[in-house]
C-alpha cells in the first residue's frame, strides 16, 4: 500500500513539473527500500528498487492504455450522426444513430 502511495505521489508531482531523470527515480525506490527496512546491497534490497520500477512501469501502460481508449471513444463520438425519427403511432420520437 505504501509503494502504491509512493508511485502516485511520484506520478503526480512529475505531471507537474520537469520529468526527473532515470537516477533520480532510482534514488527514490532506492530510499523507498532503505525506509522499508532493507538493508542496501541485499539481493532483497535489488528486489524492492526493480519491483517499484516494475509497478511503474505497468502503471504507465496502464495509464496509456486508459488513454487510447478515451481518445477512440472521443473520436467515435465525433463521427457519430445523431437524428431524431418520429414514430407513426405516437408523438414520440425514437434517437437513432448513424456511423459514417
Amino acid at each position: 500500500m505504501k509503494r502504491i502511495l509512493v508511485l502516485g505521489t511520484v506520478l503526480c508531482l512529475s505531471s507537474c513539473i520537469a520529468p526527473m531523470t532515470r537516477q533520480e527515480v532510482l534514488n527514490i525506490y532506492r530510499k523507498n527500500c532503505l525506509d522499508y527496512g532493507f538493508q542496501w546491497g541485499t539481493p532483497e534490497f535489488a528486489q524492492c528498487v526493480k519491483d517499484q520500477e516494475y509497478q511503474e512501469q505497468k502503471l504507465q501502460i496502464e495509464q496509456r492504455k486508459a488513454q487510447a481508449l478515451e481518445d477512440q471513444a472521443r473520436a467515435l463520438r465525433q463521427d457519430q450522426v445523431i437524428y431524431w425519427e418520429p414514430t407513426d403511432s405516437s408523438s414520440r420520437k425514437k434517437n437513432v444513430n448513424l456511423i459514417k
